[in-house]
């Protein structure tokens, strides 16, 4: 598995992250959440795919994705942007309810 730099793009700041093999997924979205002061639950990490062009959701799967598909060179970089989640009146009204649909 292979060791890839984050470049960050949040609230017009940018920031580099040097992803280590020891680093959960968890870890680098603390890390990111608390680098920009950012709630946890408030915002969705997504990186730049070069093989299908578009960004792509970071979690679990796709950490593993990349530390086992990037080419063996000593680092990598790669584009990354946070996405604010929104959630609209009803959708605060079900989730305090406890309705889900």
């Amino acid at each position: 598995m292979a060791s890839y730099d984050l470049i960050i793009y949040c609230n017009y700041r940018t920031v580099t992250l040097s992803v280590e093999l020891t680093m959960s997924t968890e870890n680098i979205l603390d890390y990111i959440s608390s680098y920009f002061h950012l709630n946890r639950n408030s915002f969705i990490l997504q990186v730049y795919d070069e093989q299908i062009k578009c960004y792509v959701d970071f979690d679990h799967e796709y950490d593993r994705h990349l530390r086992e598909n990037l080419p063996k060179i000593p680092k990598s970089k790669l584009n990354a942007l946070v996405s604010f989640s929104t959630i609209n009146d009803t959708e605060k009204r079900m989730n305090s309810s406890g309705k889900f649909g």
